[in-house]
């Protein structure tokens, strides 16, 4: 069928879905790579290493004057750092598995497929939620630091994820009262 014919097939909400967890993806994907979680004075903060402000801000190619944060950082910066990448890795398998209910010709209308999708949706929400709450509060009792755009970027991701799921169950209900493609 493919994916001309898996677009017709799928209902409205799905097709909204698929985009918001694409949207979401990228968002997450930036923030979690990116030197822009926090900054104080000449130095940015992100999830993994400390850079100053004129080196590179992507981690793809490793700046010589960063300081890498593994095996250095304190409890709650790890436990940041691990819901982040749960919440990333959830986006990502709810985006393929919705992916999968659109377009792969043995799953295409399964409603399994599509409740898996929106609980890995809804669950990496939550974990992206839980990330930053706990690094805006650590960060809001210290006036050093500012948070910066890779915090407020994953703040897209928290609620899209969560609405992605939602309406993904609410395609569920209604696609199972209409026909299973719906």
């Amino acid at each position: 069928m493919g994916i001309v014919g898996g677009l017709k097939a799928s209902g409205i909400l799905a097709k909204v879905s698929l985009i918001i967890l694409f949207i979401s993806s990228v968002c997450v994907l930036i923030s979690i790579s990116a030197v822009g979680w926090a900054t104080k004075g000449n130095y940015r903060l992100g999830l993994w290493q400390s850079c100053p402000s004129d080196e590179m801000i992507v981690m793809a190619t490793p700046a010589p004057n960063c300081t890498n944060f593994a095996g250095l950082a304190v409890d709650w910066w790890a436990s940041v750092a691990a819901m982040t990448v749960l919440g990333t890795v959830g986006t990502l398998l709810a985006w393929l598995t919705c992916m999968t209910y659109m377009f792969h010709q043995r799953f295409m209308g399964n409603s399994e497929c599509a409740y898996v999708s929106a609980i890995l949706a809804i669950l990496a929400g939550l974990c992206i939620l839980v990330a930053l709450i706990v690094f805006g509060v650590k960060f809001s009792s210290n006036s050093n630091y500012w948070l910066h755009y890779c915090f407020y970027l994953l703040i897209a991701p928290c609620f899209l994820d969560i609405l992605a799921g939602i309406l993904l169950f609410i395609n569920i209900r209604k696609s199972s009262a209409t026909s299973p493609f719906a």
